[in-house]
């Protein structure tokens, strides 16, 4: 089967192919060296994922808690795991309403009333979602010789963002800016 799938490829499809690979390809092998020369970077990223969904779990798991109930830590795993693939599947932003869905009908399947878990899934949603994303989060502050919105007040670049103003002269003879100005900013003759 795989030798003809192979023998169907066309000539020079493999060359085509690797042109677009390699690129990529390359730069999986640089970071692949950079995080094999530096282990706590690659421990980091290939610890760093587990233990993100870890703390969601337990998140949901304190979330259901707060209401007085409980429910084994394998079924909290497989409903918040099935309720992220939902969230992924189903095209909503950021997975709004499946995702609450999902956990609500999985603690249901697990023994909990429905009252308390759409109140779990809701609040879990809250604090894990809604919350970090809304209002709620602080912006971060300016970078040092910046207001608050906009170009470096001082310094070098800061000549180079300034607006010039148009200056008079035969291309701008008006003294409305623009004003008799074609396309291109030549002056426009006008017939009477």
């Amino acid at each position: 089967m795989v030798a003809a799938v192979i023998l169907t490829i066309p000539k020079g499809a493999h060359t085509w192919a690797w042109a677009k690979i390699e690129p990529t390809y390359r730069q999986v092998v640089a970071a692949a060296r950079v995080g094999h020369v530096n282990p706590m970077r690659l421990a980091l990223g290939v610890g760093g994922a587990p233990m993100l969904t870890l703390s969601y779990i337990l998140s949901f798991s304190a979330s259901l808690w707060a209401f007085g109930y409980t429910v084994p830590f394998a079924v909290l795993a497989i409903t918040y795991l099935a309720s992220n693939t939902v969230g992924s599947i189903v095209p909503s932003p950021g997975g709004i309403g499946p995702v609450e869905l999902a956990l609500t009908a999985g603690l249901v399947a697990a023994g909990v009333p429905y009252g308390v878990a759409l109140s779990t899934a809701i609040v879990y949603r809250l604090v894990t979602f809604w919350i970090p994303i809304g209002g709620l989060a602080q912006p971060p502050a300016p970078p040092e010789g910046r207001g608050p919105v906009g170009p470096p007040t001082t310094g070098h670049s800061a000549r180079y963002n300034q607006r010039a103003e148009p200056q008079p002269g035969p291309a701008n003879t008006s003294p409305v800016p623009h004003e008799g100005r074609g396309l291109l900013g030549k002056a426009r003759v006008h017939s009477p």
